[in-house]
């Protein structure tokens, strides 16, 4: 499951949590590799469950972030938790949360 950012936003995303059935999901952490001007906001800011951290992609097109949940493709009772990094919400208009049974 993954959150792919729209062009020109540089992902732009505080925290993302994937649940089922009330349960969140956990696995391996993926996402656009590096940050804006190498400041550290990677993609595992966005998957850390602070806040107070985001992930701010090192290109403003084709930013993502998501967790590997080795899932069964079951999209029963499924929900997202996301927030936005503060002050830029307007950034994450036009992104689309993904889930897929094959490689992300």
């Amino acid at each position: 499951m993954r959150y792919r950012a729209p062009n020109g936003s540089y992902g732009n995303v505080a925290e993302i949590e994937f649940y089922r059935q009330g349960q969140k999901l956990t696995g391996a952490g993926y996402g656009t590799a590096g940050s804006w001007n190498g400041l550290g906001a990677s993609f595992d800011k966005a998957l850390d469950g602070n806040t107070s951290t985001f992930f701010n992609a090192p290109t403003s097109d084709g930013a993502y972030v998501g967790v590997d949940t080795n899932s069964d493709g079951t999209l029963l009772g499924d929900a997202i938790k996301y927030y936005p990094r503060a002050g830029r919400a307007e950034r994450m208009v036009g992104g689309v949360f993904e889930g897929t049974t094959g490689d992300p």
